[in-house]
């Protein structure tokens, strides 16, 4: 089922959701046609930011696959999406912050590096699937953020067990 929904997330064209309005409401959650369980969301990230992106989560009860298309990012530099519990906002100075205690592990909220539609683009892509230990439920996920990488990881790009320190805050949307 993963392999239909990454398929099925990658085909359909990311429309603009209303997961970021000036209430907070997210008025783009809603079930999945393909499965009466799985629930989909998707958040446009600060389209007045620099690197900005639309992002969609489609969450199964098992696994959770975020797939994105952005723009605007320095062709130059390296980039991640990391994700955030209940009560991080997505503006002003504590935007994509994680909150205290951080019920997430850093698997948890280590999303993906994006990757360039081609190179030296300013566009960008984003697909994974996340199972097992590094799953997290939709439903408890607040904000998304695009981060710089300071200190990218040749042969570990992950690089998970470093401080989130490292990753430059660029934009942040509420999901």
């Amino acid at each position: 089922m993963r392999a239909i929904l990454l398929a099925a997330a990658m085909l359909l064209p990311l429309a603009t959701a209303h997961a970021d309005d000036q209430t907070g409401n997210n008025n783009g959650q809603h079930a999945d046609p393909g499965t009466s369980r799985a629930k989909t969301r998707t958040t446009d990230i600060d389209p007045s930011a620099t690197a900005h992106a639309t992002i969609r989560f489609v969450d199964d009860g098992s696994s959770l696959t975020v797939v994105g298309q952005g723009s605007g990012f320095d062709p130059n530099l390296a980039f991640v999406s990391l994700i955030y519990a209940d009560p991080s906002v997505a503006r002003g100075a504590l935007a994509c912050i994680p909150p205290s205690p951080n019920p997430y592990s850093p698997s948890q909220m280590f999303v993906a590096y994006w990757t360039p539609t081609y190179p030296g683009s300013r566009e960008r892509t984003l697909s994974v699937v996340k199972t097992g230990s590094a799953y997290v439920p939709l439903s408890s996920v607040d904000t998304v953020s695009i981060r710089y990488d300071s200190t990218p990881q040749v042969g570990n790009p992950a690089a998970t067990t470093q401080t989130p320190a490292r990753y430059w805050l660029q934009a942040c949307g509420r999901v």
